[in-house]
């Protein structure tokens, strides 16, 4: 008998075994190929007389084995039209919107232990025989193992799944790489990495809670723990010992990180995507950080960070994920989720930083165009617009440091929370510092004095540090503070001194005006010592204030109720309002017929 899983393989891979009909017509398949093995092995039962027919044939014997390997196909196309029937049904429970009841479920556990029964029995007979080689024992095993790792899945009992499943995966590694048949190999390993390798990291998260690492390495090492027990594993260490050396977790080898260290704390990685994405976004961080220290231009570094943005989002998704599972599943005091909390900080962190990298270069970029509009004193349109621009953007910033202090554990580390929150008072008094040269460039002093003053405010207001945290080139750093509190100062004091003068120039206007007699008052004598301005601004002293005085309204209709009149106007009125009433009293009865008139009466 060679070679009985290949033929297996190859048999499933025949038909597209993907919806429930797939696995019926795979089932009457095996069912038709059981009746010619069971007629060329002459295994048929003869139904008795009088009795019905019998369905199962003639039981397979240690002696029908020696004859005969292959009759050994037997048993395991029986194990494969069970194993085809349970495939069936769950791809049809899972197709249907109704709920199934529980005899489903069942039949699908009687399907699968009837498979796995029929697969040790050909196991158990293999064992017995002296002419199998331990390349067909191996197959043997491994399909042996693969139904009855498929059998406890469905069962729940994970630690005989990843033990069954550990085995079968050992084993078909071994044949994939000694096999010579075209194809095999390939389909061979399709079949651990979407069957085997998903049901072992399931199994152990339903142990451990955790998604492993290292799926291989974990494999491995439940195989390796059966070396005593299961004899499929002295047989892969004899043909291939490679196939079960644990690969060391090197992360310059393997592409993973296992260990985050951030501000003091340490945190394990035990999810392997988790892992991945880390190493893949640390290395583009360090490849950013270099060419943004580099004597490149900010314009080539500006297309490297969305990159690396939205590679540190993804990996704290993936975080942000693991930590809800956790959290569902009431383990919010184990040090696995305290160290997905750390990995979370530390992924956010970097985000918000990188972010705010980003920003600082575009601020830098917008103020060096808006410096080249503004030439010869002369202010445009362009400049406010780009004064809104670098507003939006500090807005931007201001967003990202509010986050940074929202992060879980920063209110915890007072150095970090000190940097942060200098970070956050920066960037609000560089954006007021932004809307106080805005007004100062239209001509608002007062204003832009206000602003400098609120500004100047925030930034002496945060208490004297020895020094910052290291932040990204660019964010903050202990002399861009100092430089900014000096820097607005100055503005501030020049402001305040032009006021002053304006006031005091203003004042002595004021005074001066006063004292001058006004031209009207003095109409013979020509002031020589004052310009057109001035006396056309002092022809004449009109201090009178004009001031609201209340009033009672008076309405029309009121007064003219207190209209009097004497009495022969009275008389005049009142004989020609008679007159005027007797004949319209005429008219309407001289228009009167006969009928009308009858009937008025």
């Amino acid at each position: 008998m060679e070679h009985p899983l290949e033929e297996i393989v190859l048999a499933r891979n025949e038909l597209p075994l993907q919806w429930a009909d797939d696995y019926r017509h795979y089932r009457i398949r095996t069912t038709r190929k059981l009746a010619r093995l069971r007629k060329s092995f002459n295994l048929l039962q003869r139904p008795v007389k009088g009795k019905k027919p019998q369905r199962s044939g003639k039981a397979i014997s240690l002696e029908d084995v020696k004859k005969n390997a292959e009759v050994l196909k037997v048993y395991l196309t029986l194990a494969e039209r069970a194993w085809a029937e349970a495939l069936r049904t769950t791809t049809l429970q899972e197709s249907t919107t109704t709920v199934e009841g529980s005899h489903k479920k069942d039949h699908i556990r009687s399907k699968l232990a009837k498979a796995a029964t029929y697969a040790a029995r050909a196991v158990k007979l293999a064992e017995e025989v002296d002419g199998f080689d331990d390349a067909s024992k191996l197959e043997l095993y491994a399909y042996s193992a693969l139904i009855s790792g498929h059998h406890d899945f469905v069962n729940h009992r994970w630690k005989s799944c990843i033990k069954n499943y550990s085995v079968a995966r050992a084993s078909l590694f071994t044949i994939a790489n000694k096999t010579t048949t075209p194809g095999i190999k390939e389909q061979l390993l399709d079949v651990i990495s979407t069957i085997v390798d998903e049901h072992i990291t399931y199994s152990v998260f339903q142990l451990e809670k955790v998604r492993p690492l290292r799926v291989d390495n974990i494999a491995k090492k439940a195989a390796l723990d059966q070396n005593d027990t299961h004899p499929a594993i002295a047989i892969i260490q004899k043909i291939d010992p490679s196939v079960l050396s644990i690969e060391s977790l090197n992360p310059s080898e393997n592409n993973r990180l296992e260990v985050v260290t951030w501000r003091k704390h340490t945190a394990k990685i035990t999810d392997d995507d988790v892992a991945a994405a880390l190493f893949d976004t640390v290395k583009k961080d360090s490849e950013l950080e270099a060419k943004v220290n580099s004597t490149e231009s900010a314009g080539a570094s500006i297309s490297l960070f969305d990159g690396v943005l939205q590679s540190w989002q993804d990996t704290q998704d993936l975080v942000k994920d693991n930590i809800k599972r956790y959290e569902s599943s009431n383990s919010s005091h184990d040090q696995s989720i305290q160290d997905q909390y750390i990995i979370s900080t530390f992924a956010g962190y970097s985000l918000l930083l990188r972010r705010i990298q980003r920003d600082t270069i575009l601020l830098s970029q917008l103020d060096t165009t808006k410096k080249k509009e503004q030439t010869d004193g002369k202010i445009n349109r362009k400049v406010f617009d780009k004064s809104h621009d670098l507003v939006r953007i500090y807005d931007t910033i201001l967003q990202s440091t509010n986050q940074l202090l929202e992060l879980p554990g920063i209110y915890n580390d007072e150095e970090l929370l000190q940097s942060l929150t200098s970070l956050d008072s920066y960037y609000k008094a560089k954006r007021i510092d932004l809307i106080g040269q805005t007004y100062f460039l239209a001509g608002e002093n007062k204003e832009a004095l206000a602003m400098y003053q609120k500004a100047l405010g925030i930034l002496t207001s945060l208490p004297k540090l020895d020094a910052l945290v290291e932040f990204p080139q660019g964010v903050l750093s202990k002399e861009q503070l100092n430089a900014a509190i000096s820097r607005i100062n100055i503005r501030t004091v020049q402001l305040q001194a032009v006021l002053t003068a304006e006031k005091i120039k203003l004042d002595n206007t004021s005074n001066a005006s006063t004292d001058i007699p006004a031209v009207v008052d003095s109409i013979k004598t020509y002031p020589s010592n004052l310009t057109v301005d001035e006396i056309s601004k002092n022809l004449v002293k009109f201090d009178q204030k004009l001031e609201p005085v209340f009033v009672k309204p008076v309405f029309f209709d009121i007064a003219f109720n207190y209209v009097d009149y004497d009495n022969d106007s009275k008389s005049s009125v009142l004989s020609r309002d008679t007159a005027t009433a007797s004949e319209s009293s005429d008219t309407k009865g001289s228009k009167r017929g006969f009928l009308k008139g009858l009937w008025g009466r």
